[in-house]
Parts: C-alpha cells; sequence; structure tokens
C-alpha cells in the first residue's frame, strides 16, 4: 500500500484526467425516466397500465407553481389571472385536462350520496366563506393549523 501513496502527484493527475474525461461528456447525457422501457411488452402488468392510460388518459402529468409575493390565492384579481392562464394553457391541443383551484371540483358524500361541487364558482368574489361549498368550509374550520 505504500507503493501506492508514494506517488501523490500521479495519483492526483489521474483523479483530474478521469474528471476532465467524464466532464466533457456531459453535453452526450440524456434523461429518461420513462420505467416502461425496462418491461417486456408482453408483461401483463405493462398491458393492464397501457389499458388504463388508454380507457381514462395518461398518468403524466405536468405540475406549474404560482407564488404570491403579497395577499392570498383568493384575491379576485389573482384567480382572474389564473382563469385566464387555464383557458390559454387548455387552448394548446397536445394538453387535455387542466386542473387548477379555478376549476377544481370538491368530491364528499352525504347519507345518500357522493356530492360533486365546484371549489370554486366563476362568481367567486374573493371572500372564501361564502363561495365555497358548504362542507368544505365546514371541513376547513374543523381544521387547526400546525405550530
Amino acid at each position: 500500500m505504500e507503493k501506492f501513496y508514494r506517488y501523490p502527484w500521479l495519483i492526483t493527475a489521474l483523479i483530474v484526467l478521469i474528471t476532465v474525461f467524464f466532464a466533457f461528456q456531459i453535453p452526450n447525457l440524456e434523461l429518461d425516466n420513462n420505467n416502461f422501457r425496462f418491461i417486456s411488452e408482453t408483461d401483463p402488468a405493462r398491458q393492464v397500465s397501457k389499458y388504463i392510460d388508454d380507457t381514462f388518459g395518461s398518468s403524466l402529468f405536468i405540475l406549474v407553481g404560482l407564488h404570491r409575493k403579497t395577499g392570498d390565492v383568493f384575491d379576485p384579481a389573482f384567480l382572474s389571472l389564473v382563469r385566464d392562464y387555464v383557458e390559454k394553457v387548455e387552448a394548446i391541443d397536445i394538453i387535455d385536462p387542466v386542473t387548477s383551484i379555478v376549476n377544481a371540483d370538491y368530491i364528499t358524500g352525504d347519507s345518500e350520496s357522493i356530492v360533486v361541487e365546484k371549489l370554486l364558482g366563476n362568481d367567486f368574489s374573493g371572500v372564501p366563506e361564502k363561495s365555497f361549498p358548504r362542507s368544505f368550509s365546514t371541513t376547513m374550520d374543523s381544521l387547526s393549523p400546525v405550530i
């Protein structure tokens, strides 16, 4: 082992050369996060997944987050901007569903059925207490902040 450490400049030079070699390979890198390429096309699980995607739509999605520096997301002017943004994104041919705070459904149930309501209506005034579905407001009131 002492022979190995006898020439530290040689070891350092070798590590630098290897590092430079791999640094030059960076432009050739590709990101492929498609896990299906590792699964045979005849695999039953892959076939079921393809059937589900064809029937109910793909499970691939893009998440876009908007950050407000002041105020909250219930500001009518901000919601108007979000509505405009959603309309522009929905107009793109390759984009199928767009879900946002302005068009999301609130799903709950009562003793007899499942109730589906819009989370925010088109006439939302910016006052959450008056515009949310009643069951959602009750749920929000029962939550306590985590400190």
